[in-house]
């Protein structure tokens, strides 16, 4: 399978998650607004009092901005809570947006009550809400870095993608020799990480296009599986694994390639970090024992975010 044909199709459902329109509106031909809607999202959601975490999928965003106006109205669809309380569809309208010191647009609101609850005599109060978002670009495909977090009714929601696409600087080092090899040095395409994240069995996969370790090693399309995650209490997704055996995909496309387990390619200690406002960190180590490939290699991969993000960030031919 090549490489580039495995990255289009394992971000297919990411193109799918995400869409922008943008339109005149009827205030005149100089008054424009920006949709962008979110889906397949899933929530963390923590009892403030009790520490419990509970994650429920299919939750939504729809944020509508006006480009002349500092005004927006953010949707939320599918917000349900441990309590029982199911909101199909609720909006923030005509709230302030704005564009902070990272670049990135938010919205920051304190005891906001929603619109359009659809009848409930108890609309819920948001004690505070924080929806930060940053146009970022891996060649012509549209991943926008996406940070979202809010209080209501005594819980802590976090809301996270459940397909988590990251291209960053890979570090190897040769737990033998001490060597140290990096791909981009040696004008090898950066590896594309895919995670993703089921919040129904708390598992993550994880999808390496271009994996390469050693110079003398091919690149692989990789996939790791069933690999236990978390939420922290600050926001954080946690992955970790002691070990796992990886598989080799090959085929024509990612979503129809077979999935070959490989024994012989044993990865340990594999950990990643995921945060939203700053970037992912990803460490494992990986131990062939293959008649031409052979030893111990430590692996890093980095994607930290910019501190200012302007008309986009990461890119890849």
């Amino acid at each position: 399978m090549k490489i580039r044909n495995l990255f289009t199709v394992a971000t297919g459902m990411l193109l799918s998650s995400v869409a922008m329109t943008s339109c005149l509106g009827d205030k005149g031909d100089d008054h424009m607004t920006v949709t962008t809607t979110y889906t397949a999202q899933f929530n963390a959601i923590t009892d403030i009092q009790t520490g419990e975490t509970v994650m429920y999928p299919g939750v939504s965003y729809t944020l509508e901005t006006e480009l002349q106006e500092p005004k927006a109205s953010l949707k939320i669809e599918g917000l349900r809570l441990p309590n029982g309380m199911s909101y199909p569809s609720m909006i923030f309208q005509n709230v302030p947006w704005k564009t902070n010191s990272r670049g990135w647009s938010e919205i920051s609101l304190t005891n906001a009550v929603p619109d359009g609850v659809g009848g409930y005599l108890n609309v819920p109060t948001f004690t505070s809400l924080t929806f930060q978002t940053a146009s970022r670009y891996f060649s012509t495909l549209y991943v926008p870095c996406l940070s979202i977090s809010y209080d209501v009714d005594g819980y802590r929601v976090y809301s996270f993608p459940e397909q988590i696409l990251e291209v960053g600087e890979t570090v190897v080092t040769d737990k033998t020799t001490g060597d140290v090899y990096k791909p981009a040095d040696n004008n090898i395409d950066p590896a594309v990480y895919v995670f993703s994240l089921s919040p129904t069995t708390g598992k993550a996969t994880l999808t390496i296009s271009g994996a390469k370790f050693h110079k003398d090693m091919p690149a692989m399309n990789m996939r790791f599986s069933d690999i236990p995650f978390s939420v922290t209490m600050g926001g954080n997704i946690e992955m970790e694994i002691e070990s796992l055996v990886p598989s080799l995909l090959t085929g024509a496309s990612a979503s129809t390639s077979t999935a070959t387990p490989m024994p012989t390619f044993p990865i340990t200690d594999f950990k990643a970090t995921y945060d939203p406002d700053r970037g992912i960190w990803v460490s494992y180590v990986c131990s062939p024992d293959m008649e031409k490939f052979k030893g111990s290699f430590s692996v890093s991969m980095v994607n930290q975010y910019p501190e200012t993000i302007g008309g986009g960030s990461s890119t890849t031919n």
